[in-house]
């Protein structure tokens, strides 16, 4: 009995017998093969302090959710430092680079959630509104994206003298 499996969109591959590759196709990616107009939907949410202090760390939980009917091959999460922080600690094996923290998740099943967390610390001289950005992809899903803004208040200088009032 022969058996043809379309993957449409990203990774395209047309099957033959067996599951093998049909003249000119190629395999899916982490062998995924859903049936024609399947593919995985991402769904990405953010969360983090609404008030936070400088010199405050804080913890900001990116979670991306499979709400589609397949696999999500290949799926990375990704979260834009925002100016004035740093990473303040171990982030579940993040890799940093150029001002980004990714998360290398692999194949994320239909349903299916996972969460990481970016541990920043807010520097001294930062205050006003700033914002996190986090996206998800997959190598067979569209990006999604996700802001969590948190107001800093200056705190002031640990020891620093305040001028006396009088009179």
């Amino acid at each position: 009995a022969a058996q043809t499996t379309v993957l449409c969109g990203p990774g395209a591959v047309i099957s033959g017998p067996g599951g093998n590759p049909a003249p000119g196709g190629s395999p899916a990616p982490g062998g995924v093969k859903p049936a024609h107009g399947s593919r995985p939907r991402l769904a990405i949410r953010k969360t983090g302090p609404a008030r936070a202090a400088s010199r405050q760390s804080v913890s900001y939980l990116i979670r991306v959710t499979n709400l589609g009917t397949v696999t999500a091959v290949g799926v990375v999460v990704r979260d834009r430092i925002p100016a004035g922080f740093t990473l303040s600690g171990p982030s579940g094996g993040a890799t940093l680079s150029a001002g980004s923290l990714t998360w290398r998740i692999g194949n994320l099943r239909a349903g299916a959630s996972r969460t990481v967390r970016a541990r920043l610390r807010i520097g001294g001289d930062t205050s006003g509104r700033r914002c996190d950005v986090g996206s998800a992809s997959a190598g067979n899903a569209d990006t999604v994206r996700a802001t969590a803004c948190t107001r800093i208040v200056r705190r002031s200088q640990p020891g620093a003298v305040l001028p006396a009032v009088t009179g």
